[in-house]
């Protein structure tokens, strides 16, 4: 894809993101200095344009982090350079998900998209 023609898809794309997501992330445990660690405190807070939708396919097997067969997911589509990994919560319209998968699949120069489960279900 030629340069420019890849900056006019993203800016095309950064117009469909109508909504606001803010994605967090757990800090990682740190050594206490004794053999163990010490539990995270805080979290690393990342708020992105974003556009949220359900995902049409419900999951077909349990294979997709420990999901339940049936559970709905939803798709997260952000800016390409986005960082967004498995595990984080992301609150969009103050409801809260999970990251699920932070898709490969569709994810490219342009866009970025996560496979994300309500908190709670």
């Amino acid at each position: 894809m030629r340069p420019e023609t890849q900056r006019m898809m993203q800016r095309a794309v950064l117009r469909r993101l109508t909504q606001t997501c803010e994605i967090r992330r757990n800090h990682a445990p740190v050594p206490d200095g004794y053999g163990g660690y010490q539990e995270p405190r805080g979290y690393d807070r990342i708020v992105s344009a974003c556009f949220l939708v359900t995902d049409s396919r419900r999951q077909r097997d349990a294979g997709v982090a420990g999901a339940d067969v049936g559970q709905v997911f939803y798709v997260l589509q952000l800016p390409y350079d986005t960082d967004i990994q498995d595990g984080d919560v992301v609150i969009v319209d103050d409801k809260q998900f999970e990251v699920a998968q932070a898709v490969v699949e569709h994810s490219n120069d342009v866009m970025r998209q996560a496979r994300l489960v309500r908190a709670g279900e």
